[in-house]
């Protein structure tokens, strides 16, 4: 009976995890949706459908776990299947940035490295063995099919309803007209420090992120932007970075974006170009600023198009 009721506790344990896991990704959601881009799987706009349907498996997972339904099979392995993708992506991301970053298993809320996910991830496949072998499971008889189903459906929604993908993506962003405005790079060129910028800032087309090191959305932003110059080289980016030294290099250590030009400005010029509201990602074209971004709807594609242009 003792033995019994472990596994059913262990089972509602994973599930909890699974549940935790899944709900702590979806605020904020976007680095999640990054990661497929980063690592190619997925291309900017599919990613944050992606991104939610995998978060919806997890929820259906967990809620599997919890009603202890075919411990013994069904759950056990597509548990094992998902957590098997995560290690696999895990090792990928291991690879090819290191073992400092944040993995992001459980969003912005938990922070662990890679290595330490892996770990968990092989720890919980290992008890899912277990459950495969002795787990208690609940019979549902003739309503099985209707009620997982059901389950299943509720699940995938439920990322899309407590954190919906923005259907008028393409209306909200570069097709739209900005009142264009001058913006006196010469103050950027003159008060820079720690890397200087060149004149050629003034004489052609930049894009040009103006950011807080403390602050989140600016986090967001600026992996956003980098994982943009990682797959084109040739992106004429500048993060323009406001905070302590020691905070800006936890802000490119915790973005990655060590092979993206920045550069500092004090305090006054940097709000004198910046304004008040952060992240600002301006392209500018000769000193004139063409677009105002919000970094919500960053496009690749489109920002390559007015490079073009």
């Amino acid at each position: 009976m003792i033995k019994k009721y472990s596994l059913i506790l262990l089972s509602v344990l994973i599930g909890g995890l699974f549940l935790f896991s899944a709900y702590s990704k979806l605020y904020p959601i976007e680095p999640f949706e990054f990661t497929f881009v980063d690592i190619g799987i997925s291309n900017w706009r599919l990613s944050p459908f992606f991104a939610r349907t995998i978060i919806g498996l997890e929820f259906f997972i967990g809620i599997l776990f919890i009603i202890n339904y075919k411990t013994r099979g069904f759950t056990s392995k597509l548990s094992i299947g998902i957590l098997t993708f995560f290690v696999l992506y895990l090792c990928f991301i291991l690879i090819k940035n290191g073992n400092d970053s944040n993995c992001g298993c459980f969003g912005e809320l938990i922070k662990m490295t890679p290595v330490e996910s892996i770990i968990k991830n092989l720890a919980l496949i290992l008890v899912n063995i277990v459950l495969l072998k002795w787990g208690e499971e609940i019979n549902l008889k003739k309503f099985r099919i209707p009620v997982i189903s059901l389950l299943l459906v509720i699940s995938i929604a439920i990322p899309y309803i407590l954190n919906p993908v923005d259907l008028n993506y393409s209306k909200a962003y570069l097709m739209k007209k900005e009142n264009q405005y001058f913006m006196p790079l010469d103050t950027l060129v003159n008060n820079a420090y720690i890397h200087p910028v060149s004149n050629e800032i003034k004489k052609s087309k930049h894009i040009v992120a103006y950011l807080s090191s403390s602050c989140p959305h600016c986090k967001i932003a600026a992996t956003k932007l980098r994982i943009m110059k990682d797959k084109n080289k040739n992106l004429p980016l500048l993060f323009v970075i406001n905070g302590e030294e020691e905070k800006v290099k936890v802000f490119l250590d915790e973005t990655k974006s060590h092979n993206v030009a920045w550069t500092k400005l004090g305090e006054r010029p940097f709000v004198y170009l910046a304004g008040t509201h952060l992240p600002s990602i301006v392209l500018v074209n000769n000193q004139t600023v063409e677009y105002d971004l919000n970094y919500f709807f960053l496009d690749q594609t489109e920002i390559e198009n007015w490079l073009k242009k």
